[in-house]
């Protein structure tokens, strides 16, 4: 019963309210628009060519449905249906203010023009989970100067922009690895506002192997230790939206995580995947290693949502964006966020992080790598969900030798 609850627990924490939501416009989608169901099977076939004509059609239908709306605009920026994104996100960003949207835009460019010069600001389609798509500040020589991400705002100041104003002052060493903040535009009564940073070149972003750069901004951030992690959330409230980066020292905790495991397998795992499942659940539970986590040293800062969609490489600077889900996690967490979704080998994992990283003469750092390594599998599992059988040689047997050797060495040295 307990695990249960736990289970729940999470599952609302980690965003289980809004996955259903999303689920129940579907449904509603659905039956309002049968088109709308060969859409979503199209997708999930990945039939490029099927979606993109039933998207054409659903297209002029979605007029006066906001959420339709913002629905078909995701997928059409996915499929890269340009001009229909663009005209189906300029309808939702409409409907997030209260005046038309060249006084809007006019208005932020009499807000930034002070702080960077004299711009013109221009709307673009590009959208994301949270985000209502971005304006591009330009002088009039055509050189881009400020980039506008423009977020929804349900109620109060959104999280990023408290990061913006309450952290970034406090750490300078976080103020060198974030684009330059320049300051947030908002008006009382609309439900939209625009963060202005530095414009960063296209060609440094949505790359993925990174490697060295992204190892070291993740070491930056979690050089942050845990008491001052806690005194930023004293002041900006912890995002539970993602929860696992703070679990490893819970019981319940780690169950939870061997769980998400087993879920990123076939129903009936082989014999030896089983053995896998059965080893993590003597270290973790059995013998009770989440008792040696010492969150002092082993849990900080995290950016909690550290993927290569969120970096910008170009010229060896990278930059982070998006510290929306910014919270308190284990030291390593981000890192294995970024490595278990950019195609790196656990050999290259070793030669860029754990090599450099850990002192494995020190007992913090060998309890520290054995929940890195279990962490890596628990992301692998989430990215992966089902998938995982291809990687039992490739991850997850390493991991498991690592972890294997690490609690042999914490035994041996408590004896």
């Amino acid at each position: 019963m307990a695990l249960l609850i736990f289970r729940l627990y999470f599952l609302f924490r980690a965003g289980m309210w809004d996955r259903a939501n999303t689920m129940l416009e579907d449904v509603v989608f659905s039956l309002r628009h049968p088109s709308y169901k060969l859409l979503l099977r199209a997708l999930r076939n990945r039939d490029i060519g099927l979606s993109s004509k039933i998207l054409k059609e659903l297209y002029p239908s979605s007029s006066d449905e906001i959420r339709l709306t913002r629905k078909l605009s995701v997928i059409a920026a996915d499929l890269g249906l340009t001009d229909i994104a663009q005209n189906l996100s300029v309808t939702y960003f409409e409907s997030t203010i209260t005046s038309d949207m060249d006084i809007f835009l006019e208005a932020s460019r009499s807000f930034i023009e002070p702080i960077i010069g004299d711009v013109s600001v221009t709307y673009s389609y590009s959208v994301g989970n949270e985000n209502v798509g971005s304006v591009l500040c330009k002088s009039h020589d055509g050189v881009a100067r400020s980039f506008g991400k423009i977020i929804k705002i349900k109620a109060g100041k959104s999280k990023e922009t408290l990061f913006l104003c309450s952290i970034l002052n406090k750490f300078p060493e976080i103020e060198e690895i974030v684009p330059t903040y320049f300051g947030v535009y908002e008006r009382p009564g609309d439900h939209a506002a625009i963060i202005f940073m530095d414009a960063l070149g296209e060609r440094g972003l949505g790359i993925k192997r990174i490697g060295k750069a992204a190892v070291s901004i993740g070491r930056i951030i979690e050089s942050i230790d845990y008491r001052k992690a806690t005194h930023i959330f004293s002041d900006i409230p912890l995002d539970y939206s993602k929860p696992f980066g703070r679990i490893f020292h819970l019981r319940y905790g780690c169950e939870y995580a061997l769980f998400e495991i087993r879920r990123g397998f076939l129903a009936e795992p082989s014999p030896e995947i089983l053995a896998i499942f059965e080893t993590l659940e003597d270290i973790f539970l059995r013998d009770g290693a989440y008792r040696l986590i010492n969150c002092d040293y082993h849990y900080g800062f995290c950016h909690n949502d550290f993927n290569w969609r969120n970096l910008h490489y170009e010229n060896d600077t990278c930059k982070v964006f998006d510290w929306t889900r910014c919270s308190i996690g284990l030291r390593g967490w981000d890192i294995a966020t970024y490595f278990s979704d950019c195609e790196f080998s656990f050999e290259e994992i070793f030669e860029l992080y754990i090599n450099e990283r850990y002192d494995l003469r020190n007992r913090q750092d060998q309890i520290l790598l054995m929940f890195f390594c279990f962490a890596l599998l628990l992301v692998i599992s989430l990215h992966h969900r089902r998938n995982c059988e291809a990687r039992v040689d490739s991850f997850f047997k390493p991991c498991l030798a690592m972890i294997k050797a690490m609690y042999n060495k914490i035994n041996e040295v408590q004896v």
